[in-house]
């Protein structure tokens, strides 16, 4: 007889407490019927829209079941470290909030490149979504850090941890064809920043500090952009001014993490 499930989850509540989070979303997502330009990511919403807490929504959410199921299975296989004295719960929190942050900014980035010196206009439209960018980073500080370690896909197959991030995008190729490349570069870029200690400045104190500032900085930019309504936050209206519509029709492509 295995192990319960229970002590598994005590022994990994942030883990246990994003894939829950990660579900919900995703039954609500589709109990809505809503889409990923609905909760994604995209440089015209974000930076033209100024939809800033979609670099939020867009981490957490999830359309496609087998997407949902690849990122929450891959999480859990990497939750151990919350049971590692290297590491433990704290340590994971503040890599997780740095994974959820800097890997989208750089994303954005990218596409500003593209959009503007690679003549890609499509990738104004291009909507990410998935919490694909953070699985990533945690296989490559756990490729940096823990090499020595196994790391198992879908419950399935078993990669040498210094392995998992390339082997993982070889085999989300295939998994889910639309599969951001960008965004999982992303996520291994900002990996390796953090295995080679470029955030080690960053202390507990700060990194709750930090999560305290993005949710109110996320409940407040959804107020602004009128997507929830909160009495004792008030919107002050501007008075319009001239726009100038470009061309480029209504392509949009769908970029899951």
């Amino acid at each position: 007889m295995g192990r319960p499930l229970v002590f598994d989850i005590a022994e990994r509540p942030l883990t246990s407490i994003i894939v829950s989070v990660c579900c919900v979303s995703w039954t609500l997502i589709n109990s809505k019927g809503l889409g990923y330009t609905d909760v994604g990511l995209s440089y015209e919403a974000v930076v033209n829209g100024g939809e800033y807490w979609r670099l939020i929504s867009a981490t957490f959410s999830h359309v496609s079941i087998i997407h949902l199921l690849f990122n929450m299975t891959s999480l859990w296989s990497l939750g151990y470290v919350e049971t590692m004295d290297a590491f433990g719960s704290w340590v994971y929190l503040k890599y997780t909030v740095i994974l959820t942050l800097v890997p989208l900014g750089l994303v954005l980035l990218m596409y500003h490149g593209l959009i503007f010196w690679g003549r890609r206009d499509d990738y104004r439209r291009t909507v990410s979504v998935g919490y694909s960018c953070v699985v990533f980073g945690w296989m490559t500080i756990l490729a940096q850090t823990q090499p020595t370690h196994n790391f198992t896909m879908l419950g399935v197959v078993d990669l040498p941890m210094n392995l998992a991030p390339f082997g993982s995008l070889v085999l989300t190729s295939f998994i889910v064809p639309q599969a951001s490349f960008i965004g999982h570069l992303a996520g291994i870029f900002v990996g390796y920043s953090i295995a080679w200690d470029c955030f080690s400045w960053m202390d507990i104190n700060f990194t709750i500090n930090l999560l305290i500032w993005i949710v109110i900085g996320t409940i407040y930019n959804l107020q602004q952009t009128n997507r929830i309504q909160i009495p004792f936050i008030q919107r002050i209206s501007m008075p319009e001014l001239p726009t100038r519509v470009d061309g480029g029709g209504d392509y949009r492509h769908i970029d899951p993490n």
